[in-house]
């Protein structure tokens, strides 16, 4: 299904991502983590007007929220180009990403969005989530902690490195769910059953 938005404001991250927000219309209704495609209708952008994105937000929100990663290319060029009001469109998919309401979600940047959806959906119910941000830098920490608020059913981590996740893994509740992309959870779940977690244990959450 693709859907008219208004575009409504651009914000950095960090210096390679930017979180969008935009208007739906009072009919639409989505999920958090629902895999999307956002497009520019622009002519000159052809067959690459589009990239995927993760809905960042809850259907209970004004904005549909979302982050989209940096590059020099003419999208990323028209996208700073775009005025508050100015049609885009949204194709929404049939894939939701999930995180459990409970345990452990080591998040790495490629799978911001889906944290965030969720700590915004368990805001009010969450069971002692731990988030632990992979690196993922001081800006996201701040973002999720924001996201987050006060509630102190969030646990917040950041780990740089392996040794600080291991660490951090001292301390983990049990589900584990692990969310990245296919390449880095390949290589992430070697480490993880290596360090000694039970595969069992391990909710692999795949952003591609």
């Amino acid at each position: 299904m693709i859907i008219p938005m208004q575009f409504h404001s651009l914000e950095s991250l960090d210096p390679k991502t930017v979180q969008i927000q935009l208007i739906p219309p009072k009919n639409v209704t989505w999920q958090a983590g629902q895999k999307a495609s956002f497009a520019i209708p622009k002519k000159e952008l052809g067959p690459a007007s589009s990239q995927p994105m993760i809905a960042a937000s809850t259907p209970d929100e004004f904005f549909f929220e979302f982050s989209l990663p940096v590059r020099n290319t003419p999208f990323s060029n028209a996208l700073f180009l775009l005025e508050e009001k100015e049609q885009v469109y949204l194709k929404l998919e049939d894939d939701v990403y999930q995180l459990p309401e409970s345990g452990t979600w080591i998040i790495t940047a490629d799978s911001i969005d889906v944290a965030r959806a969720y700590a915004k959906k368990y805001q009010a119910t969450a069971n002692e989530i731990m988030i632990i941000l992979y690196q993922t830098g001081k800006t996201y920490f701040s973002e999720i902690t924001r996201v987050c608020g006060q509630n102190p059913q969030f646990i917040i981590r950041v780990a740089n490195r392996l040794d600080e996740l291991r660490f951090h893994l001292q301390e983990v509740k049990h589900p584990l769910s692990v969310a990245a992309t296919q390449a880095d959870l390949t290589w992430l779940m070697k480490w993880l059953i290596e360090t000694g977690v039970e595969s069992t244990f391990i909710q692999q959450v795949t952003i591609d």
